[in-house]
């Protein structure tokens, strides 16, 4: 599992994401900034930031690092934390194109990650990054006749500075393709994790809770999942 914490000066202020290897995402932005006026991207990031990411293996921290979010762009500083702490060149492109109606508010969202592979050619590498930053690379993307297995192919046709055919470019460089599932937002509380959440607090301030009200109540502040506990199950 991978936790990301983006921490910016601006009007975003806080966002928090956990993703597993089985893609089941959740995340929370600090502060509901859909209902912000912004005029400018400066209002909305501010003058700088910082972006923290954890990776877990079987509940283990395997890693972690801290790094400035100095591109003041979400995708961006995500990128710039991977080939800077992790060491791996990457470049990452996200875009969301948004329905008028909100309660489906997203009609459709995509994203491309470039990463260096051992003996990669960073010359390469960065021409290709380039690329990426272009309206027409982007169109690929965001082309909603296109199935993902066909905008592959678009991309690699698009990336390749040769007369070679999609089948050839496919057999020189040895190109495989795999899927994974789907991604889902699915968080990750139960019982037990929110009681030791409760746990956390002082044997005062549970006392005072439960003074207050027969149960102790608590809300995930991921998905809002409300739990309650008899006062009988801690120990004051």
């Amino acid at each position: 599992k991978y936790s990301v914490n983006w921490e910016y000066m601006g009007e975003i202020a806080r966002i928090i994401v956990d993703v597993t290897d089985k893609n089941e995402i959740r995340g929370i932005p600090s502060k509901n900034i859909l209902k912000a006026s912004l005029s400018d991207m400066q209002k909305l990031y501010g003058e700088s930031g910082y972006i923290t990411m954890i990776k877990f293996k079987e509940g283990k921290v395997l890693n972690s690092g801290k790094s400035k979010a100095g591109l003041l762009d979400i995708s961006g500083d995500v990128a710039f934390f991977m080939s800077t702490s992790d060491q791996i060149e990457t470049e990452l492109l996200t875009e969301v194109v948004f329905n008028s109606d909100p309660t489906k508010p997203v009609k459709m969202s995509v994203g491309f990650m470039l990463q260096e592979m051992p003996g990669a050619d960073l010359e390469a590498l960065n021409a290709f990054r380039n690329v990426m930053n272009t309206d027409d690379f982007k169109s690929i993307l965001l082309a909603l006749d296109l199935s993902p297995e066909e905008k592959l192919q678009n991309i690699i046709e698009f990336l390749n500075n040769s007369d070679l055919s999609y089948d050839e470019i496919l057999s020189k460089y040895d190109i495989t393709f795999s899927s994974s599932n789907a991604p889902v937002y699915k968080c990750s509380c139960n019982l037990e994790k929110m009681k030791a959440a409760v746990k956390t607090l002082s044997k005062e301030d549970i006392s005072s809770i439960i003074q207050k009200q027969e149960t102790i109540k608590i809300s995930c502040l991921f998905c809002k999942k409300k739990y309650e506990f008899d006062p009988s199950d801690f120990e004051v």
